[in-house]
């Protein structure tokens, strides 16, 4: 799953590369969708810094290199930067930093 292409289209015009997302890391809905998305967002050069819900499982050791990296980026997170929250509409108050926030309930 690609990140949908209205989130490219926000980003492109706000000139924004630094991202805060908040989705589990699982093998379960939720936390599939977030693990391609993070990774689609890195490809096309964002700055991700991820943010777990829970505690992360991943399923193969290049899964957990790949998204360690951004698990590291959260150390030194843009406070501005948009926060994506992938998880349930009950939670969505919950959010990191103070840029524009942005969330996907949508199952």
């Amino acid at each position: 799953m690609a990140a949908p292409s209205f989130l490219y289209k926000y980003l492109k015009e706000a000139r924004m590369k630094n991202l805060s997302i908040m989705t589990p890391i699982n093998d379960l809905g939720y936390g599939i969708a977030g693990k391609n998305i993070c990774k689609s967002l890195k490809k096309e050069g964002y700055n991700v810094s991820l943010f777990p819900i829970g505690e992360p499982s991943f399923s193969s050791q290049e899964e957990a290199d790949e998204l360690s990296v951004m698990l590291k980026e959260r150390l030194n997170f843009d406070v501005k930067a948009p926060c994506i929250k992938i998880w349930h509409e009950h939670s969505m108050s919950e959010r990191v930093g103070r840029g524009r926030f942005i969330g996907f309930p949508f199952f």
